[in-house]
């Protein structure tokens, strides 16, 4: 079984054409094993819950795709100050990540197979944060949690996926933060290159 847990990375059907989500076309390629456990709009807090629910076995694939929500949250509280301390913010990220590497520890001690997946930074993103032209902030805020998850990744011998080289393009997403058809067949091919995820005969 695959295990898809997290937030609208993986859970975008609210977005897309019927048929058409990450969960939709991981069906048609690798079979009905798939269950789909994120939820659009989770923040990490949330993942552990989703796991208590549906927990996968040793033989399982487990894909975990979580923080953007809580990254959004961290950036708009801190892009109206004029001055922002990045040592707070920095400070609020890796305490996210206390309850993020306890989910991955959660996840790597029941399943064989745990994949990780950054955060990606739709073209767009600032048209989110109209009123700032400077999206450094933003952008560092990202950076830094995606180079704790691949800490985490190494850290846990999980398996890191990219999504900065993998949704690139206006096309890839919808409302802006969403992964459109497009991208979530680009999130499902970066899947499949996975040896232990395999498509069905």
């Amino acid at each position: 079984m695959l295990y898809l847990y997290g937030d609208s990375i993986l859970d975008n059907a609210p977005y897309v054409a019927l048929g058409d989500a990450v969960v939709d076309q991981l069906h048609h390629l690798i079979g009905a094993n798939v269950v789909l456990c994120a939820r659009d709009g989770a923040v990490v807090r949330d993942t552990m819950v989703q796991i208590a629910r549906q927990q996968p076995l040793h033989g399982d694939v487990a894909v975990l795709s979580v923080g953007g929500n809580d990254l959004l949250n961290i950036a708009d509280r801190y892009v109206m100050v004029p001055a922002p301390d990045m040592n707070t913010i920095i400070d609020a990220v890796r305490r996210l990540h206390i309850e993020y590497q306890r989910i991955v520890a959660r996840l790597v001690a029941s399943c064989q197979h745990v994949v990780l997946c950054t955060v990606y930074i739709p073209p767009d993103l600032a048209l989110i944060f109209a009123p700032i032209s400077d999206m450094t902030l933003v952008h560092d805020v990202v950076r830094h949690h995606n180079q704790l998850v691949a800490d985490a990744a190494l850290q846990f011998n999980a398996q890191l996926l990219d999504l900065t080289n993998v949704c690139t393009e206006p096309d890839d997403f919808v409302h802006i933060i969403e992964p459109s058809a497009r991208g979530g067949a680009k999130i499902v091919n970066a899947l499949l290159q996975f040896p232990f995820v395999k498509r069905s005969e």
